[in-house]
């Protein structure tokens, strides 16, 4: 079971008990659902230090297709804290990173 707060329940279109359960993978695009499982199952069995994927969520609410930008690690706890955000802001944050960092 995990945490899910109610701003990204809301932005997701979920109610809470969408949220806590196994339930929330069916709402990944089918077409991304099953790599975005396997990145998270490595995820999570310690294969992969982090988890980042851009993947397409539809909204069980409106069936709107969004485009998120997913994140997540461990704390040295053992607990996992994660984030998301629009994939649109993520490329954007990018882009300024690199043009930030950028020679001059």
């Amino acid at each position: 079971p995990f945490f899910v707060n109610s701003a990204c329940r809301e932005a997701l279109g979920l109610t809470s008990e969408l949220a806590t359960g196994r339930e929330w993978t069916r709402y990944l695009h089918p077409e991304d659902r099953q790599g975005t499982l396997v990145a998270w199952t490595d995820f999570l069995e310690d294969k992969s230090a982090r988890f980042h994927r851009i993947v397409r969520w539809i909204r069980p609410d409106t069936k709107q297709t969004v485009s998120l930008a997913v994140r997540a690690q461990k704390l040295q706890c053992g607990d996992i804290q994660g984030w998301l955000r629009s994939a649109a802001a993520e490329q954007a944050l990018s882009r300024l990173e690199e043009l930030t960092h950028a020679r001059r």
